[in-house]
């Protein structure tokens, strides 16, 4: 037991290793909208208020993104002037650069606790409140530190508490596959996704949502599985709840919850026992994550209040359903499996479309084998079942994001939506695909698919990180149109990229530490794929 303690330890010190290198090499607001998380962590920091959605963003924020080299994406917000994207900031002359880096390292303190002038309004200030507050300190304690070290110690702050979910996702797997082999390469496949760390090493409540999530997914799958059903029962509302005040979008879960607790209570117990314990349930909801959906309510006229969902809560149900036909499902699927997959960070850099096609196709085998399992159960007399719970939750989170693309298209006439949401259910993803390819496959699966499966998952990553992100922070590929070609591995300039890409962050990061960290990352990932194949192939102590 003591040596299967240390293999999760040792994943988990590799999912830090592998983030802690996106932390620091990410631009500054390369994160998706992290300069307007950011505002929300200082308002709260130095008010102790939560913003509105008429609150601009600080001083300090808005100075700082004419300062440095924006996202792509920036560009379409609506700014008192036009940002200076990736290509416009490395053709200015070196002096230049030099002068505008000068400045944002010396951007006043003050200035965070000063309105922006003319005003960007914050859009983040929508967010449900939980991160805010337990990142807050964080910045109290670093308000007279550069704001890149700022944004750089909040990012890692954020990625410390996504990898909390790694020994809660191992337990998930181990409680719902039964197998101490396929729990660990359950882990090891999470920590290998692609779109993983740019989504929680940024300033942001992914990284919240997602510890919440995989303890929310924890227990769900301990009650279904535990003799003492009813214990489970508080601690389920309260985490659900917390997860509520990390992000909206859980919402979505709460037909499955649901389900998941009338389904297993009313077999086991009796109706008076069901009833006391759906009251406490609600209770515990309605009291810890009631007042500010209630709040969100009022000024938005939808429960989530959400900008999207916001703007379509004046329509009736009937209206919102005849909206659906006028979708591009197509393009809002697409939207969603592609940016789960993988978008390099709020340039939405994009791989090669064979790459999204490849993958997609690969994950329909699982798909075909998690449907054999839902038809099997449904002939086996609905027994309860781990992974038809876990089914349950991240069926639900799917319609969530279908939901979302639909009042998206309502507001905004896009058929789209954010894939990496997902992220927070990651470990329901990555079980539902160990145990469907355990369907198709048979014991097969855990010899040669699954590592086959963390090795091209690992090199998608490192395809994405070396063929275009870093090229393209360090100025050395460009947008042609609304894209950006990648370059040969064979062309990666370690030297030049990390000179450049220091010359943009806090004064304290060099070359030599990024280079360092990145070395680490290296390490790591070619570490994780060792310890799957090894697994793969271990002797009988695995086959528990």
């Amino acid at each position: 037991m003591n040596y299967l303690k240390a293999l999760v330890i040792c994943l988990w010190l590799l999912f830090v290793t592998r983030g802690l290198f996106y932390c620091l090499a990410l631009p500054l607001w390369e994160g998706f909208d992290e300069p307007y998380q950011f505002a929300v962590v200082q308002h709260v920091a130095f008010t102790g208020t939560l913003p509105n959605r008429s609150t601009p963003v600080s001083r300090q924020v808005a100075a700082s993104l004419y300062l440095s080299p924006a996202p792509w994406m920036l560009r379409e917000h609506h700014l008192p002037k036009q940002v200076m994207s990736q290509e416009q900031y490395w053709a200015l002359p070196d002096d230049e650069r030099r002068e505008l880096r000068r400045k944002l390292l010396s951007l006043p303190s003050l200035w965070a606790n000063e309105p922006s002038q003319p005003a960007i309004q914050n859009y983040e200030a929508q967010q449900a409140p939980l991160y805010y507050f337990m990142a807050a300190p964080i910045l109290r304690g670093l308000q007279r530190a550069t704001l890149p070290t700022q944004v750089i110690a909040l990012r890692i702050f954020g990625m410390l508490l996504a990898s909390l979910a790694i020994p809660l996702g191992y337990a998930v797997a181990l409680r719902a596959l039964g197998s101490v082999r396929a729990a660990l390469m359950t882990t090891a496949l999470a920590i290998v996704m692609p779109e993983l760390f740019i989504n929680v090493c940024r300033v942001s409540n992914e990284p919240l949502a997602m510890l919440l999530g995989t303890g929310l997914l924890l227990l769900v799958v301990r009650f279904v599985t535990s003799g003492r059903r009813l214990i489970y029962v508080p601690a389920i509302a309260i985490v659900f709840a917390l997860a509520l005040l990390s992000k909206a979008y859980f919402l979505a879960l709460l037909p499955a919850i649901a389900f998941v607790l009338w389904w297993k209570l009313r077999q086991d117990h009796k109706a008076a026992h069901v009833l006391a314990s759906t009251t406490l349930a609600l209770a515990i909801l309605v009291a810890v994550a009631g007042p500010w959906y209630w709040r969100a309510h009022k000024a938005s006229g939808s429960w989530s209040g959400e900008t999207n969902d916001a703007a379509a809560a004046h329509m009736s149900l009937f209206h919102l359903l005849a909206q659906v036909p006028h979708v591009n499902w197509r393009s809002g699927l697409s939207s969603i499996v592609g940016s789960h997959i993988w978008f390099g960070g709020w340039s939405f850099l994009r791989l090669p479309t064979w790459m999204y096609i490849t993958v997609a196709l690969l994950a329909a085998v699982p798909a075909l084998g998690i449907v054999s399992y839902i038809s099997k159960w449904l002939r086996s007399g609905l027994r309860p079942d781990p992974i038809i719970a876990v089914v349950s939750l991240y069926a639900c989170f799917w319609a969530g994001l279908c939901y979302h693309v639909l009042v998206t298209y309502i507001h905004l006439g896009i058929s789209a939506s954010t894939g990496w949401y997902l992220y927070s259910l990651v470990f329901a993803e990555t079980v539902l695909v160990v145990k469907g390819f355990e369907e198709v496959a048979g014991r097969a699966a855990l010899r040669w698919a699954l590592p086959s499966a963390v090795a091209l998952l690992a090199v998608i990553d490192l395809y994405g990180l070396h063929a275009l992100m870093l090229p393209y922070y360090a100025g050395q590929i460009a947008h042609a149109g609304e894209r950006v070609y990648q370059v040969p591995f064979w062309t990666f300039r370690a030297g030049h990229i990390f000179a450049r890409l220091s010359s943009t962050g806090p004064e304290w990061l060099t070359p030599g530490i990024l280079q360092s960290a990145w070395l680490m990352y290296l390490a790591a990932t070619a570490s994780a794929m060792a310890m799957v194949w090894a697994v793969a192939r271990a002797d009988k102590r695995f086959r528990c």
